[in-house]
């Protein structure tokens, strides 16, 4: 194959890989931009604010000097939990719109000045060694499609990241619903065979 046949296929290739991407975002915002689970999710972050667990595990391990940078943070459920264990530089952003003006609507009722905006984990704007944590909560990571895709949402996350600074991240609890027992044990085994490599939405909305 010639060279100006090799560039031609690269081409292509680049141009299919874009597409493909914009596809997977797309399902996604479609995904979380139903109305009543953008009001839900509202509801969520005026009502109910950090778990318990996230509230120990982000006292013990974030600094509290520095930005903090609140990844899929929806309508601000944990980014206004932040604000209230005295954080105060956050920055919380969502690949879903909605939920970007529902955590506006939010902030403004609540009083909090916290910058909100919308964000792709896989392609994150920020300078390197930006933010001395980083947070991404409720299962976001296995919200994105694909294994490729994920592990360069962790490159990012690592890039934005300055030394020594925290990650924390939350996934499924695959025991603890007998509901989903069937469906993890499927999952087991496509993770064993290298097929599972797709978009987990599984549920849409948190159980607590």
């Amino acid at each position: 194959m010639s060279k100006k046949n090799k560039k031609e296929e690269k081409d292509i290739r680049e141009k299919k890989d874009k597409k493909d991407e914009k596809v997977q975002q797309s399902f996604v915002i479609e995904s979380f931009a139903d109305q009543k689970i953008l009001e839900q999710y509202s509801q969520d972050a005026a009502e109910i604010g950090l778990w318990e667990v996230e509230k120990l595990l982000i006292e013990k391990y974030f600094p509290r000097e520095g930005k903090i940078l609140d990844i899929g943070c929806g309508a601000g459920r944990t980014t206004f939990g932040l604000a209230k264990l005295g954080y105060e530089d956050i920055i919380g952003i969502d690949i879903t719109p909605g939920m970007i003006e529902k955590a506006k609507n939010n902030s403004r009722k609540l009083g909090e000045d916290i910058l909100f905006e919308a964000g792709d984990a896989c392609n994150l704007k920020y300078q390197d060694n930006y933010f001395a944590g980083c947070l991404f909560s409720f299962n976001g990571i296995m919200q994105i499609p694909e294994r490729g895709n994920r592990i360069q949402a962790f490159k990012e996350i690592h890039r934005v990241l300055r030394k020594n600074g925290v990650f924390i991240f939350s996934t499924h609890v695959r025991d603890s619903d007998p509901e989903w027992k069937s469906f993890w044990e499927e999952e087991k085994e496509r993770w064993a065979k290298g097929e599972q490599d797709g978009f987990n939405h599984q549920p849409s909305r948190p159980r607590y």
